[in-house]
């Protein structure tokens, strides 16, 4: 691998019941000799998106014009999660 690329971190955001999935993309990342940082992913099915504290549902309705499902606010959350460990990184990319 060339040293650009191995400033490059890659993330995988897998929810933990979805083993099959994580197993496919490590398989794969694996095979093509790319070292990956696992983010836990935040499941919000089945959930109201106020049952997260986070969600703030006036601004989100101002923002987007509507209020978002539990999985919307699961997703965001989960990327959020992977942009505070990039940040987090000593990356330059």
């Amino acid at each position: 691998m060339t040293a650009q690329l191995d400033s490059l971190p890659t993330y995988v955001i897998s929810l933990s019941s979805e083993e099959d999935r994580m197993a496919s993309g490590h398989e794969a990342l694996t095979d093509a000799g790319i070292p990956y940082t696992r983010i836990a992913a935040v499941d919000g099915r089945g959930k109201p998106a106020s049952s997260f504290p986070e969600y703030d549902p006036e601004h989100t309705r101002r923002f987007m014009g509507r209020d978002l499902s539990g999985p919307e606010v699961g997703c965001y959350l989960s990327h959020l999660r992977c942009a505070e460990e990039f940040l987090n990184s000593q990356a330059k990319y």
